[in-house]
């Protein structure tokens, strides 16, 4: 899995992009490969017969509900997306749907 479905699939989990994998609760294991598999697909439909047009090219639009969106309100909360550089990579999360050092409740 890339950063971007990553940072968009962390997101719908609820779980903080700085959140080490071995504090999270077993439960929150299948929840995430659910959140996962939804962003890969939404990601295939979206583009299917496109031509790609990778972000940051000119012209190309940015789809995703947080990743790139710094400072952008969140979706679900109206609280600005943040960003931060987890190994070299950016990770954009939101401060109150994924609240750091805790696993949210299942979003859809």
């Amino acid at each position: 899995v890339g950063n971007i479905v990553a940072t968009e699939a962390l997101f719908e989990a609820g779980i903080h992009p700085a959140q080490r994998t071995n504090t999270l609760s077993e439960e929150s294991f299948p929840n995430l490969i659910r959140c996962i598999q939804r962003v890969i697909h939404r990601s295939i439909e979206r583009d299917r017969g496109r031509e790609i047009a990778y972000q940051g090219e000119r012209g190309a639009k940015n789809p995703f509900r947080v990743y790139g969106h710094e400072t952008r309100s969140c979706d679900r909360c109206s609280t600005p997306i943040s960003r931060i550089v987890l190994g070299g990579r950016s990770a954009f999360f939101c401060p109150m749907c994924q609240p750091e050092g805790e696993t949210s409740p299942d979003f859809e």
